[in-house]
């Protein structure tokens, strides 16, 4: 058997069924005492049904189903329509039409089954409740009122939860009656009290004003009275919520038989649960209008304006623009339509936020502007369904427009500036003309800036001077006040311009000037600044009907400053000149005066004397030049008035300058700047040394082109008294005996040598001296001294301020090879990576000046006796570098012997007054007949062996190759013997100092194969074609030779035969044959390790010798390269007769292979 525990839910914060009541207690009370509770809440149609009883405010009851018998309960008959209750429309009308459209009892064609045209066709509906209640008291009790929280059903919407349905709409019904004492609501007692009604309309905040937004509503109704126990004042509460419960539909309306009600009967088909309120209608609300700001300073609200509003649903809208109307009742005039029935989107069900947005650009249907003023703009939707047309109430905004303003108005004065204009910088609303007037300072207005539409003001008329007033007259004036004003003044200046609008700023320029060109001075000009535009539905201008117009309302007025003051100029800034660098000089010619205006001026520039008194040179006078411009004016020669060249000193510049328009305004400002014209600077000597210079190099710059003398003086010379007289003497080249130039012993010095004449100016001058006195020769080294003068050419002429002495210094010391290098010539090597060297020999050196060279080739014998002179005596020029080559051969055209040699310069001066010789030497090594670049391709089965090598010289060679294991003693003599370890020689005349190959086909002399091994070579070479024995390669004269005898190895590797068969019979041979002599030899050569036999027979086949050689290697001969000796005996070892013999040579291959070769070799005996 299986247990269950039963657990108790926890309480809720709700009530638990609509049904059910709270009632809610301030103090204990007994147990018989008041009881109260909603008995019904339902919804009723607004028909003849209810009555409302007499207020103020209003009460409304309607009939309560429950107290009227059951047969006359259904809501077809009393109007209650909790089965169905909906709101469809939003004004009267439009709901009266739909009852018209659907007349009759249930069922009703076009309406949903169950429903009547009370139902639906309404615009507003009852909210009610009855109130049950048990007054078990001696007394009677008060109601005190009766509340309904109208609620709008969402997601997860509780009805009895205010905090998932807060209320939207509240009413109360105050103090609707008295409960009786021992009184209750049932019918055999008091009965229920009510029910009691509101009218709701569907209606509900929606930002800060009742608007109607569709969906489902419920409501809470709330009943509360006070009455006073032993315990004191008690309250008692109690609420119900719609919907909560069951109600009747109409299916069978007006057949009651059809459909029987008798007590606890709950079957009859007549019963559906209440419904929300639906509301669904066409409703314009959260309308907005906002006008278009224009200006960033200061902002005005003009068109277009912005109307957004939401709608309930989708419908159809109009919205309309009026005047305010006139007459009583005011009648207003659409003026524009601005929505005439266009589709716009509902904000959404059930909690929708959309909206819609439309805007009006200030204009009429005829498509002008408006005049300023207040107009209404209407909206209004419509919507269509089943039910009928659906038209909302009309909502309505007042919207002001100004629609031509002027803001942002901005001021830049006149300033100083040459091309300086006041600025005036505005924004308007509209294109439109605009207007300013311009008066003198002190202008006050005494009518109509802030009313310019008013046509009281327009005017059409000229001034004393012929031009147009200004349209509007504003009264200006200059004396009295506007209470006794004087009389009326023309502006000095109108703009009248076309002018765009909402692009940015516009701007208007004033030049200073009136009307008639003038100039005017400085002060605060006033102007007033309007504007009008064309619009037929303006006010007419001069009362012509032709001509309508729309005003800036308010002319604005302001200062625009004139501040020209006096014409600025900047500090004169005299610029002069600047060379050299040692030092760098200054108040050099051309002078450049640099300065600004800040306007146009007219100018004038002097040079006075320092003291300011008296004029040197004009530069400039009353010339116009502009203003914020860098100006400059240049005075190139410092030449005064009179075109004489003006002496060294301090001088002032002074400027002037005129304003044009009002030339009593002048400015004037100085500068000092110093003139210095003649200067020598950058003085620079250069000694003469040896290895550096062989010249004295003097360079300096001069200021101007000028006359020039460099005189050079002996060492030990003095300049004196340069402080009072300069040049010494008062002469560029002092004359003999000038008392200013001093020996040491106090005597007139003369200059050894003078350069002079006329140099120019500002550039980089070089003069040389090269060491030589007037005569020509060659000065002895030392420190001699100099001076330096120079004069103008100008008139007057000027000496050069600048006394520049100094000393230079003549040290040419000895001859030195400042360079003697001696190169070899190195050969190309093609298979060596060693370095040789090689005649002939490349000798570079250099000497430090011009000399008479000898260049000789000396053996290292004891004392070196000369080999070869190249040349003797040669003048060679100092500071370059030169090359002489020596061939290697000697004075006679031979080589001289190999050995180490003194390549040996001698360098003398070619003057004979100085002894300053020089001699450079190096020493050789010297070898002219050289055998190198040696190199060896081995022999292998595929190709033959190489050697490789080069010679010095054009030499004939031999090269000798001997068998494995051949060696040589120091002398290059073999062992064995020549005449046994030789096997091949080359001999050949070779080119020189090109690549030699000598190739070897790894055969003997005799042409028999060369086995297997390291063979030795040995190369011997020589110029003198009879030293080597052309035949043999002998050598026949050794002292001859090239002392390279190179000596080395040829590696034979042919690794088996490729022709075994070929190579035994071609190797296979008898010499000498006949045999002449004592014996023969029989050389037998094996291709492959084998076994070897012999046989001899005679013509007749009579064997006469059988020799078993046994087992021999590959690639070898038998008993050597000789072979076997046979001595012509036989087998008995007797000697054979004269005659022709057969040998018979049989090798049988015995490793590996089954190979077996014969060949037979005749023999003769003579």
């Amino acid at each position: 058997m299986k247990r269950q525990r039963c657990h108790s839910a926890p309480l809720r914060p709700v009530f638990w069924a609509a049904a059910l009541f709270l009632a809610q207690l301030t103090f204990a009370r007994p147990a018989a005492a008041v009881q109260l509770f909603i008995n019904s809440a339902f919804v009723h149609a607004p028909n003849s049904n209810c009555t409302a009883l007499v207020g103020p405010p209003p009460k409304f009851l309607c009939p309560d189903p429950v107290a009227f018998p059951l047969g006359s309960q259904r809501p077809g008959n009393l109007g209650n329509i909790s089965n169905e209750p909906h709101i469809e429309f939003e004004r009267a009308i439009d709901a009266n039409a739909c009852f018209a459209k659907f007349p009759g009892a249930s069922p009703v064609p076009g309406l949903p089954t169950g429903s009547l045209a009370e139902n639906y066709c309404n615009f507003q509906v009852f909210l009610c409740a009855s109130i049950g209640y048990a007054n078990e008291t001696n007394t009677a009790v008060a109601l005190n009122m009766v509340q309904f929280e109208v609620f709008k059903f969402g997601d997860g919407s509780n009805a009895l939860d205010p905090g998932s349905t807060p209320p939207l709409r509240t009413y109360f019904i105050d103090a609707p009656g008295v409960l009786g004492a021992n009184c209750n609501s049932e019918p055999a007692s008091c009965g229920v009290k009510g029910p009691y009604c509101v009218l709701f309309d569907g209606s509900a905040n929606v930002q800060g004003e009742l608007a109607k937004t569709n969906g489902q509503y419920g409501f809470r109704a709330t009943v509360q009275t006070n009455t006073t126990g032993a315990s004191g004042n008690i309250t008692i509460t109690a609420v119900r919520a719609y919907p909560s419960g069951a109600t009747r539909d109409a299916n069978l309306a007006g057949t009651a038989t059809a459909c029987p009600i008798t007590a606890g009967d709950a079957t009859g088909g007549c019963f559906v649960s209440q419904k929300p309120v639906t509301v669904d209608v066409t409703n314009v609300h959260v309308v907005r209008s906002s006008p278009t700001i224009i200006g960033s300073i200061t902002g005005v609200a003009v068109q277009p304006y912005s109307l957004t509003y939401r709608l309930s649903k989708d419908a159809t809208m109009y919205i309309t623009v009026s005047d305010v109307g006139s007459g009583s009742p005011p009648v207003s005039t659409v003026l524009r339509n601005v929505v005439s029935g266009l589709p716009r989107i509902g904000e959404g069900v059930p909690q929708g936020t959309l909206q819609n947005g439309d805007t009006w650009n200030g204009r009429s249907n005829n498509g002008d502007l408006m005049p300023p003023g207040v107009f209404l703009a209407t909206l209004q939707a419509q919507s269509f369904d089943q039910y009928g047309p659906d038209l909302s109430e009309a909502t309505t905004r007042q919207i002001s427009i100004d629609p031509l303003q002027v803001t942002d108005v901005r001021i830049q004065p006149l300033l100083a500036g040459s091309t300086s204009l006041a600025v005036l910088t505005y924004e308007l609303t509209e294109p439109a003309t605009a207007f300013i007037d311009i008066y003198p300072p002190g202008t006050q207005f005494c009518n109509g800036l802030n009313n310019v539409n008013s046509g009281a003001i327009d005017q059409n008329a000229v001034d004393g001077n012929g031009f147009p007033l200004p349209p509007k007259n504003f009264l200006p004036i200059l004396a009295g006040n506007c209470g006794a004003p004087g009389a009326a003044i023309s502006p000095l200046k109108r703009l009248i311009e076309q002018k765009n609008a909402r692009t940015g700023p516009v701007v208007s320029f004033w030049d200073g000037r009136d009307t008639l060109g003038r100039v005017q001075d400085d002060g605060d000009y006033v102007f007033v600044i309007y504007a009008a535009l064309a619009s037929q539905n303006g006010f007419p201008f001069n009362g012509v009907a032709g001509d309508r117009r729309i005003w800036t309302s308010v002319a604005k007025s302001g200062f625009l400053p004139i501040i020209r003051g006096f014409v600025g100029i900047s500090q004169v800034s005299p610029g002069a000149s600047v060379i050299g660098s040692s030092p760098a000089i200054s108040g050099l010619n051309p002078f450049i005066f640099r300065y600004t205006l800040t306007r146009e001026a007219n100018v004038s520039m002097k040079i006075f004397d320092s003291t300011g008194l008296r004029l040197v040179k004009t530069l400039v006078n009353n010339a116009t030049r502009p203003g914020l411009f860098p100006n400059s004016e240049r005075w190139d020669e410092p030449i005064d008035n009179s075109g004489n060249w003006v002496s060294s000193g301090t001088y002032l510049v002074q400027l002037t300058a005129a304003d044009p328009l009002l030339p009593a305004k002048v400015s004037t400002t100085t500068a000092l700047f110093p003139l210095d014209s003649f200067r020598i600077t950058d003085v620079a000597v250069t000694p003469l040394l040896a290895g550096t210079s062989d010249l004295v190099i003097l360079n300096y710059q001069l200021s101007q082109s000028m006359n020039m003398a460099w005189n050079i003086y002996p060492p030990g010379t003095q300049i004196v008294n340069t402080t009072t007289t300069w040049p010494p003497c008062s002469a560029l080249v002092p004359a003999t005996g000038c008392n200013q130039i001093l020996t040491p012993q106090g005597q007139a010095a003369n200059a050894i040598v003078t350069f002079q004449g006329l140099r120019p100016g500002r550039l980089r001058i070089s003069e040389f001296w090269d060491g030589r006195d007037g005569n020509g020769l060659f000065v002895p080294d030392g420190n001699y001294v100099f001076t330096l003068a120079a004069q103008s050419t100008s008139t007057p002429k000027y000496f050069a301020s600048d006394r520049v002495t100094g000393s230079v210094t003549v040290a040419r010391g000895a001859i030195i090879f400042s360079t003697f290098r001696v190169d070899p010539d190195v050969p190309i090597l093609f298979n060596s990576s060693a370095t040789i060297t090689l005649h002939p020999f490349t000798i570079t050196y250099a000497v430090t000046r011009q000399s008479s060279v000898t260049l000789q080739i000396m053996n290292s014998a004891v004392p070196p006796a000369v080999v070869r002179t190249l040349f003797s005596g040669s003048v060679k020029q100092g500071g370059i570098a030169l090359q002489d080559v020596w061939d290697g051969k000697d004075d006679r055209g031979n080589f001289p012997p190999s050995g180490f040699y003194l390549v040996r310069a001698i360098a003398q001066d070619v003057a004979s007054v100085l002894s300053s010789g020089s001699t450079s030497q190096l020493t050789i090594s010297f070898d002219p007949l050289r055998i190198y670049d040696v190199a060896v391709t081995p022999l292998r089965a595929d190709s033959g062996a190489e050697v490789h090598y080069q010679v010095s010289e054009t030499m004939k060679v031999a090269v000798k190759i001997f068998r494995p294991g051949t060696f040589f003693d120091l002398a290059g003599n073999p062992s064995p013997p020549e005449s046994t370890s030789l096997i091949k020689r080359i001999v050949g005349v070779r080119p020189a100092r090109t690549e030699i190959v000598e190739s070897w086909d790894g055969t003997d002399l005799r042409f028999g194969i060369a086995p297997d091994g390291n063979y030795k070579f040995k190369i011997v070479a020589s110029t003198d074609a009879t030293a080597i024995d052309t035949l043999t390669g002998n050598v026949v004269a050794p002292g001859a030779l090239s002392l390279d005898k190179p000596i080395d190895d040829i590696p034979v590797v042919r690794a088996g035969s490729i022709d075994p068969r070929n190579d035994f019979d071609h190797n296979t041979y008898i010499f000498p044959n006949p045999v002449t002599g004592a014996s023969a030899n029989f050389v037998i050569w094996t291709p492959f390790q084998a076994k070897v036999k012999m046989k001899v027979f005679t013509l007749s086949g009579e064997q006469i010798l059988d020799k078993d050689f046994g087992e021999w290697p590959a690639q070898s001969y038998v008993l050597g390269a000789n072979g076997y000796v046979w001595n012509k005996t036989n087998q008995s070892g007797r000697k054979v007769a004269r005659g022709l013999y057969y040998a018979v040579i049989r090798v049988e291959e015995s490793l590996g292979g089954k190979n077996v070769f014969q060949s037979i070799k005749k023999v003769l005996v003579p």
